[in-house]
């Protein structure tokens, strides 16, 4: 499916639900259900079915067939757990495997025996088999690049060694007695902290912070869906969050 992202911004522009006046935990809930129903009336308006082009290549009937018999083992075996339907099912597992790879290795060759030098197909395939594999980038070592996993991972050893290596402890008797007479003012004194509060720049920024593919919630919004919240929905959504504090 498709989603017109600017139009799903458009629609939750005109469908922001206002704050209730007073914040209680029935006008919590029904704040919330508010906001997840304009959420999800604006992505239903917004998408679209998009039908791909690319279609999968057929097996040959024969392989399907053996695929089926394949299929009924196991779910005879997850049923029955008997040793004898075990052995047929691994013997249909390898059987289904190297059917699989002839087939491979058939179209492979056809495909070999289909190019030519007078298209582009030539070239495209020798280009794909020369191209250069991503290699692991070094790391510079105390004198010299490292380049083999042993000596990198050596790297890591010592930096985090001397990452986690305590400071040396001090002798000075009037340093300690400075800092316990520091610590023990500061945990004395009554603090009172600041009411909590959040602003709809903060609930943007963790938004954004979010993974986009990230699997949706019981409430089946996206990340994507809430990182193309508007400007009122955000603000929406702050205010419920004060309330609730």
């Amino acid at each position: 499916n498709h989603v017109d992202w600017p139009r799903f911004t458009e629609r939750l522009q005109l469908r922001s639900p206002n704050p209730p006046q007073i914040y209680t935990p029935s006008t919590i809930d029904h704040q919330v259900i508010r906001i997840q129903e304009s959420i999800a009336q604006a992505m239903d308006d917004s998408t679209s079915s998009k039908h791909s082009t690319y279609s999968k290549p057929e097996l040959p009937p024969y392989i399907k067939e053996e695929l089926v018999k394949k299929r009924n083992l196991r779910k005879q075996w997850q049923l029955t757990r008997a040793p004898t339907v075990k052995r047929q099912y691994n013997h249909q597992t390898r059987l289904v495997k190297s059917l699989l790879e002839s087939h491979s290795a058939d179209e492979w060759d056809q495909y070999l025996t289909s190019i030519h030098t007078e298209d582009n197909s030539l070239y495209k395939l020798n280009r794909q088999l020369l191209k250069d594999k991503t290699h692991n980038q070094p790391l510079q070592g105390p004198n010299q690049m490292m380049y083999t996993s042993a000596d990198k991972v050596e790297i890591f050893a010592d930096s985090l060694q001397a990452q986690f290596t305590p400071h040396p402890s001090t002798d000075s008797r009037e340093h300690t007695e400075r800092v316990k007479n520091f610590l023990n003012t500061y945990l004395r004194q009554t603090v009172t902290p600041p009411p909590v509060t959040f602003s709809p720049d903060q609930v943007a920024d963790t938004i954004h912070s979010l993974k986009p593919r990230k699997a949706p919630g019981l409430d089946k919004l996206s990340n994507s869906a809430l990182k193309h919240l508007p400007i009122n929905m955000l603000e929406t959504i702050t205010d419920l969050f004060n309330g609730i504090m």
